[in-house]
């Protein structure tokens, strides 16, 4: 059961959740490289209020030593 601030407001509710990821990475050298990715996600169900959908990018520098 979904409970908020203490009360019941959903008994035995159903949740879909889709993913989509991806990472690109490139190597300067052995020992050097970047990556950037993106992220989406969707989440859908019984309850509106829950539902959401989220895009998220990041990235980052790879040192190997």
């Amino acid at each position: 059961s979904l409970k908020q601030g203490g009360v019941i407001i959903a008994s035995g509710f159903t949740e879909q959740v889709t993913n989509l990821d991806f990472t690109l990475r490139y190597a300067f050298t052995r020992y050097l490289g970047v990556q950037v990715g993106y992220s989406y996600t969707d989440v859908w169900g019984d309850i509106g209020a829950r539902e959401y959908s989220r895009n998220r990018v990041w990235g980052g520098v790879n040192v190997t030593f």
